[in-house]
C-alpha cells in the first residue's frame, strides 16, 4: 500500500459514494498547489470529466489542483452504511 496524498472535502464526481463497496476502480488525482501531500481526487472519471468538474466547482478549483492528472488502480473500502449523515451535519 502506498499513501499518495490526502484530500479533505468532496471528491470529483459522485462515484466514490457508490453503495457497492468494497469495489475496485481507478483513482485519478492531481496534486494541489499546497504541495505533494495534498491531492484532489476522483474515482472512475476520465481526464476530461475531472478537469471539467474542477473548472465548474469553485470549491474544487479553489484547492489549486495542478497538471498532470495521475491515475492508479485502487480498492475502495468504507464502513457499512457509508455514506450516511454524520452527527456533525446540520439537520
Amino acid at each position: 500500500m502506498t499513501l499518495v496524498g490526502e484530500q479533505q472535502g468532496y471528491p470529483v464526481g459522485d462515484r466514490l459514494f457508490d453503495t457497492t463497496v468494497p469495489r475496485t476502480g481507478t483513482v485519478s488525482y492531481a496534486f494541489q498547489e499546497a504541495g505533494p501531500s495534498w491531492i484532489v481526487l476522483g474515482l472512475d472519471v476520465s481526464a476530461d470529466e475531472f478537469w471539467s468538474e474542477i473548472d465548474d466547482d469553485a470549491d474544487l478549483h479553489g484547492l489549486g489542483p495542478t497538471s498532470p492528472l495521475r491515475s492508479v488502480p485502487a480498492t475502495v473500502l468504507t464502513e457499512t452504511g457509508w455514506p450516511r449523515r454524520s452527527d456533525l451535519d446540520s439537520p
